[in-house]
């Protein structure tokens, strides 16, 4: 169950509702509403989108290609008498989930982990992560972040981000806003690494800010890249859409022997 506001999906049976009220979308509305709540406190590259409606297009989707189906959303929900923003787009890097008010999130307790316990969590989840400065260079790395680049030897502390991680290049208006607390977080999902043989083959890029740390002129800026092993997910998706394509391909042969049988 995926919830925002007054918004609940019920992924298994595919019921979306707003104010417990049941309302109706289509297929590729439906898949974006739920792409948008699976990833709250992200900034969803134009990629990331595109990837998702890809299957539902004739033909090759493209950046400019994002902005209608946005735009088809906001109207489907509007339809459906949902008048408050839902979706917002972020400068010109993508979209993310409208942040809710303070008094329409749910209370919580706010307690802050040693670093150590955080180390050993990110390590039983097979998370990495490198620490980056505003000027996108490496200040910290952990001792399995090597894992996760082509070139190892290009990520050392005090380089350029974009040697070793070329998806981070260019992304230093998004590294900004993150210090700066304009935005909580950002996601580079399923990018794919061909290079080196002992490299994971796809990695999970989240990029998290330190804005309370951006207020101490003494303390340098930082952002924690962390990099998650994507690799098992990537071959699973790829197995549903052969498995997808193969279907198809029965069913079009089935289709022309029953043509040719009558």
């Amino acid at each position: 169950m995926l919830t925002y506001s007054k918004i609940s999906i019920d992924t298994q049976f595919y019921i979306v509702t707003y104010d417990s009220q049941e309302i109706a979308l289509m297929p590729q509305e439906y898949q974006l509403l739920v792409l948008f709540l699976r990833y709250p406190r992200h900034v969803l590259s134009y990629e990331l989108i595109v990837d998702q409606i890809r299957e539902n297009l004739d033909q090759p989707p493209t950046h400019s290609t994002v902005t209608p189906h946005i735009k088809q959303l906001k109207q489907a929900l509007k339809k459906a008498q949902i008048d408050e923003e839902i979706v917002e787009m972020v400068d010109n890097f993508g979209y993310r989930l409208k942040p809710l008010s303070q008094a329409e999130k749910s209370p919580s307790v706010r307690m802050m982990p040693s670093f150590a316990l955080m180390q050993k969590f990110l390590k039983a989840k097979a998370i990495e992560y490198i620490v980056i400065d505003q000027e996108l260079n490496v200040q910290s790395i952990s001792p399995g972040g090597y894992n996760y680049c082509d070139d190892p030897d290009t990520l050392q502390v005090g380089q350029p981000v974009g040697k070793p991680f070329p998806e981070l290049t260019g992304l230093k208006r998004i590294v900004t806003k993150l210090i700066e607390g304009k935005i909580e977080t950002f996601a580079l999902p399923a990018m794919a690494r061909n290079v080196n043989s002992h490299c994971a083959k796809s990695i999970n890029f989240f990029l998290i800010g330190d804005p309370d740390n951006s207020q101490n002129s003494q303390e340098t800026s930082l952002v924690f890249v962390f990099l998650e092993d994507d690799s098992e997910q990537m071959i699973y998706r790829q197995r549903l859409v052969q498995s997808a394509n193969e279907a198809f391909l029965l069913l079009e042969k089935r289709e022309d022997f029953d043509i040719e049988d009558v």
